[in-house]
């Protein structure tokens, strides 16, 4: 039997289970109460604005529970393998830049990491896995350091480089693979906005290691700034109107010592990792670490490495498609193109 009752005060759970009552549904109390905090809340907000409501409402981790959001979360990591393959995303978000010059004076990175930096309405990781996410990649693990506490996200998995102030972006990396690889692996630097065409040309490169390299640096826009540049096979097109149709690249040198005039593009913060271009980047950074174990080296310094070594670095071309954040002017332009492409 299964009763509804509206009033009734007096009849207690007790006495149901002794006349075989086997589930009672509160639907009008529920209702009522509702709608008496409900009132409660806006009245609140209506006179002294959001703050204080916390302890009156639902946590939006309690919401997300009862929707089901995890569940189905986790199902697309599961079932949109099959669309782009088994692919793993890794953000290296463990660094601290709030004592660059421009940042200090602002005051904008003392308590959060530059990737929750709000460009327009969302932070800089946002618009980073939302873009993933529209492409069919779900299985994202962000690795936290400075100020990790403040990366918030629904839909990653974070893992903490607590040794960050000792490391960079190579041990991050190399730290995300604690909790398994997949058969590519998408490393995407946490400070960098991009088009998500950038990253569905990338997905289809067979190699085990490639790089997204640009040549739009050329055009000098950036004179003073310490860029990753890049020395490649093959030369960029620089006709006014072109098709490219070269399938990819290689590169030949990469490093922040290379002489403007010698290189050809920059690099983008933006690699693809077979398992076996994994593993070859970590034999080579154990190779580093042995000749000098004192120096902490960075991504750059292990792919070049990897290339003095013998293997191959592959790319893939862009001619601009994103914008990396490295201090405030970037953070000011960054927010004006966003206004302007809105």
């Amino acid at each position: 039997m299964v009763i509804v009752p509206t009033s009734y005060p007096n009849f207690k759970e007790e006495e149901m289970k002794r006349l075989g009552i086997k589930m009672v549904i509160y639907a009008n109390q529920g209702l009522r109460a509702a709608i008496k905090n409900t009132n409660a809340v806006l009245e609140h907000i209506s006179k002294h604005g959001i703050g204080g409501i916390e302890m009156n409402v639902a946590s939006m981790q309690e919401v997300f529970e009862i929707q089901g959001m995890f569940k189905m979360k986790e199902d697309e990591k599961k079932f949109l393998k099959s669309e782009k393959g088994d692919v793993k995303v890794i953000i290296p978000a463990a660094g601290d830049i709030s004592q660059e010059e421009s940042f200090k004076d602002k005051d904008l990175l003392s308590e959060i990491p530059v990737t929750m930096l709000d460009i327009n309405g969302k932070s800089i990781l946002q618009r980073a896995v939302e873009n993933l996410n529209n492409i069919g990649l779900q299985n994202i693990t962000v690795v936290s350091g400075y100020k990790g506490n403040k990366i918030s996200l629904q839909g990653i998995e974070k893992v903490e480089n607590a040794n960050y102030h000792n490391s960079g972006i190579i041990d991050s990396v190399l730290m995300a693979s604690g909790s398994g690889l997949g058969e590519k692996n998408l490393v995407v630097y946490s400070d960098i906005l991009f088009d998500k065409e950038i990253i569905e040309k990338l997905l289809k490169s067979a190699g085990d290691i490639v790089l997204v390299i640009d040549s739009s640096y050329q055009e000098n826009r950036f004179p003073k700034k310490d860029l990753d540049l890049v020395i490649a096979k093959y030369p960029p097109l620089k006709e006014e109107r072109f098709l490219n149709n070269r399938a990819g690249n290689q590169i030949l040198k990469i490093g922040k010592g290379i002489p403007r005039a010698e290189a050809n593009y920059e690099f983008c913060g933006m690699a693809l990792l077979s398992k076996k271009g994994f593993e070859i980047l970590k034999q080579e950074h154990e190779k580093l670490k042995q000749i000098k174990p004192v120096h902490h080296f960075g991504l750059i310094d292990v792919l070049q490495q990897v290339i003095d070594s013998g293997f191959l670095v592959e790319a893939v071309e862009t001619h601009g498609g994103w914008t990396e954040i490295k201090n405030f002017e970037d953070y000011k332009r960054a927010c004006r193109l966003l206004v302007e492409t809105a």
